[in-house]
């Protein structure tokens, strides 16, 4: 499962890397001036720190990357979420912070660090899965 996990990883900074070589984006920093259309960011926060209790860290990427984004930016996140009643936490949470933008939200693992489920700060998690979020800001 985790090296389904790196190749998928794997590809995405691949094709972030291409993306930077053919001028079609640069990585967003605090206090860059954007140009419509250009700028992008891709985050991809340690895993483990993304799940239940580090969750706050991708909401906050997200959060702060669509607040500077120009109209056309992008956003794309690759983190970990818990499933609780069959509910992606991390989904509920980015949802408000994604009005003004059209987007993809996918599940790409369904199930990792299942023994990470042991601990009794995931006692009401059904399974940690790993998830991709493409924003583009309207």
């Amino acid at each position: 499962m985790l090296a389904r996990v790196e190749k998928t990883l794997s590809e995405v900074v691949a094709a972030h890397r291409e993306m930077m070589r053919r001028g079609q984006f640069r990585p967003v920093q605090s206090g860059v001036k954007f140009d419509a259309n250009k700028d992008s960011g891709t985050a991809l926060p340690p895993l483990k720190l993304a799940t239940p209790h580090g969750a706050e860290l991708s909401l906050r990427i997200a959060r702060e990357a669509l607040e500077r984004l120009p109209r056309g930016g992008g956003l794309v996140l690759y983190t970990a979420t818990a499933i609780v009643d069959g509910e992606d936490l991390l989904l509920r949470a980015l949802l408000p912070h994604l009005r003004g933008a059209r987007f993809d939200y996918r599940e790409l693992d369904p199930d990792v660090f299942g023994e990470e489920l042991d601990r009794s700060a995931y006692r009401n998690v059904e399974r940690i899965a790993v998830v991709a979020l493409d924003a583009i800001k309207e």
